[in-house]
């Protein structure tokens, strides 16, 4: 009885594997659209000089953010069930589900440290958490995507750490940088490989 549960677990696996491949250039758009309206909220945070040391300042950069995370997420959304329809499958398929819930660990922990730097008054740290935890979402889900995936998990971890240790005292040129260029760097990459998968690689 385990034998063969152990054998349809792996079967969902491989399954789930094989359809990832074709969300590759999905996710290469939606990089893209996600590093371009990044530039916008950044850039002009940074021409204006948006101080973040007082609560209304942080609210305002963490409102137009979250604007921001939500349209790209929208259009990610989009993008998703355009491939779907066009693949015959659903819009929540099982690979859908899988990065889903690889990617929820990472939301949770950027959210309860995003309130904690609010509580501790330390606003500027908290996109340096953004970063850490974005590059371990990317990790997780790696092995669902492409598989230039991984470096960038671990780019994104680097550049959080840096940003948190150096760099946070210009967190608008560092988000352009983080969400905006290599964002931009990413979708590159991922429609230039066309999102193969560690097999097809």
């Amino acid at each position: 009885m385990q034998a063969t549960e152990l054998s349809e677990r792996i079967e969902v696996i491989k399954r789930t594997l094989e359809r990832s491949s074709g969300y590759g250039y999905t996710t290469g758009w939606g990089a893209l659209f996600f590093g371009a309206i990044s530039l916008i909220p950044s850039i002009h945070f940074y021409r204006t000089g948006l101080l973040l040391t007082e609560p209304s300042q942080w609210l305002i950069f963490c409102t137009s953010w979250l604007i921001t995370f939500l349209v790209a997420l929208f259009g990610l959304g989009f993008g998703i069930w355009l491939t779907a329809r066009r693949h015959q499958m659903p819009f929540l398929s099982e690979t859908v589900k899988a990065i889903g819930f690889v990617l929820s660990p990472s939301l949770l922990v950027a959210m309860v440290l995003t309130a904690l730097f609010y509580q501790i008054d330390q606003f500027s740290l908290a996109p340096g958490a953004w970063f850490i935890c974005y590059g371990c979402g990317f990790l997780s889900a790696s092995i669902f995507l492409n598989v230039g995936m991984k470096l960038f998990g671990l780019i994104y971890l680097l550049y959080g750490t840096a940003y948190l240790l150096y760099f946070h005292s210009d967190p608008h040129l560092m988000m352009m940088i983080g969400f905006g260029a290599l964002h931009l760097l990413l979708g590159t990459v991922l429609l230039v490989t066309g999102g193969r998968t560690k097999e097809e690689a």
